[in-house]
């Protein structure tokens, strides 16, 4: 036997180690199974594997050397999506023939080995989603073939090595999340600001102008410390900050006492506005009132009490039409950023931000932030997945008490039945990033918009290359990554 593919079931326990039994295996595929455990030693029996895929399981504990060391022909590694702990071993350098090896979203730290740079014929490299530390290896400027590149989402910091300007044939580079600083190259992949992702590093400076970075020689004065003539001039200061600090807090405290009661009073002064009082006003939501219609809802204008206002209706929760503006108030480009961000995460997870689940410091903001990555398929709106990731109803066969046979109806748990497409996996952790980026408490701290047009079109432009319509997503999805 050179082939088994064995993907797409519902595998589970642990991998038989009598699998390595079939020496003359060429291609090897478990992936997208429930599968547990560690990777068996009896792997290292295949000295002839070119392809394995071990993706979307629930696999643990350390690589073994075997892997790296053994698989000399191998040409394509994928890991990603599992729990695998431990470090990256030097013998990842023996793969020499590799050209594909993906260890993203895993649990794997330390530094990455410098013997990366031996696998010279590699073009697809993702190593994302992981807790690599250390600076990103000079030795990654010998992989001259190197199409993709993502190391985002790790711990990794220092500087960019200069050489990865030089990879000629570079399309992607996704450094996001990570502490990186320094100047930023501007040629190469980095002078395509449609090809390369840098969020999430604000040490980063200089680039080409589109990115908007500042100079580095701002970055250096932001970052140098105050200078203090003493450690006694030091503890006088927090000394009087404290001080100062204790009678604010007291000063506020009576006067929040004194007024609370007259901020109350004029709450109850605000109106409460129902349904019937806005169908009225709208005169049953009439066209003669309607602004503008979009794919995401319509827009009226009405006045109550000579007060204007806009009403939407969302087409995500049809049954509550929603006051969007009062038309007043401080408008902001901030503002602005932070309700695209939380429409968006509705969107995307079909949650209302006043869901009765949300109390005791729990928004919708924070649901989300804590899912990712690992339990994504739980906050998803499954409508937006394919078919084969909702939640599966089986007719049973059971017999009652007289021996006759009947049909029962048994639910498949949702949360094992949701095993999402890697490529599909990895849009909709993109998507959600950003929008978790866009609804931050901070204002300062979200993203602007052309930040987030930019890093739309590389998920759209990854959607497109990795084929993730081979799963043909619904169309609501492919209206999402543009939104």
């Amino acid at each position: 036997m050179q082939g088994l593919s064995l993907s797409g079931n519902k595998l589970s326990g642990q991998i038989p180690s009598s699998m390595g039994n079939l020496t003359q295996l060429v291609k090897l595929d478990l992936s997208q199974n429930n599968l547990e455990g560690s990777i068996p030693p009896s792997f290292g029996n295949y000295r002839s594997l070119q392809q394995l895929d071990v993706s979307q399981n629930y696999l643990c504990g350390v690589i073994p050397q075997q892997v790296f060391s053994l698989f000399s022909l191998l040409l394509l590694l994928n890991l990603s999506h599992n729990s695998f702990s431990g470090k990256l071993p030097v013998e990842l350098g023996n793969m020499e023939n590799i050209k594909f090896l993906d260890v993203s979203e895993n649990s794997l730290f330390g530094e990455i080995p410098a013997t990366i740079g031996n696998l010279v014929n590699l073009k697809n490299l993702y190593l994302q989603g992981n807790s690599f530390e250390g600076i990103i290896p000079s030795s990654m400027a010998s992989l001259k073939g190197l199409e993709l590149l993502d190391v985002s989402w790790n711990n990794l910091l220092g500087f960019i090595p200069k050489d990865l300007e030089k990879l000629l044939f570079l399309k992607y580079l996704n450094i996001s999340f990570n502490d990186i600083e320094g100047a930023l190259p501007t040629v190469g992949v980095f002078k395509n600001v449609n090809a390369t992702s840098i969020i999430g590093n604000n040490k980063l400076c200089w680039g080409i102008p589109q990115l908007q970075l500042p100079t580095c020689l701002e970055v250096t004065k932001s970052r140098k410390p105050l200078a203090s003539t003493s450690r006694t001039t030091t503890f006088c200061v927090v000394a009087c900050v404290l001080l100062v600090s204790s009678f604010l807090v007291l000063y506020w405290r009576k006067k929040y006492k004194k007024n609370s009661s007259s901020i109350v009073s004029k709450m109850d002064l605000l109106p409460t506005i129902s349904y019937k009082m806005l169908h009225r006003a709208t005169n049953g939501f009439s066209l003669n009132n309607l602004i503008e219609f979009g794919s995401f809802g319509s827009v009226y204008k009405t006045v109550l009490n000579q007060e204007e206002m806009l009403v939407i209706e969302i087409a995500l929760f049809p049954s509550i039409p929603r006051v969007a503006d009062f038309g007043m108030g401080m408008a902001s480009t901030e503002g602005d950023v932070y309700s695209y961000g939380v429409l968006a995460l509705e969107m995307f997870t079909r949650r209302m931000p006043t869901d009765d689940m949300f109390k005791d410091g729990l928004n919708l903001h924070n649901f989300v932030k804590m899912a990712l990555p690992k339990r994504l398929a739980q906050v998803v709106d499954p409508m937006l997945l394919p078919r084969e990731v909702e939640e599966l109803v089986i007719m049973a066969i059971e017999k009652d008490d007289n021996d006759n046979e009947i049909e029962v109806e048994e639910a498949n748990n949702i949360e094992d039945s949701r095993h999402i497409d890697v490529d599909m996996q990895k849009c909709l952790l993109s998507i959600l990033n950003i929008r978790t980026l866009c609804s931050l408490e901070s204002p300062k701290e979200r993203m602007n918009m052309e930040e987030v047009i930019r890093e739309l079109q590389l998920i759209k432009s990854a959607f497109i290359s990795l084929g993730i319509h081979r799963g043909r997503p619904s169309r609501a999805l492919v209206r999402g990554i543009l939104f």
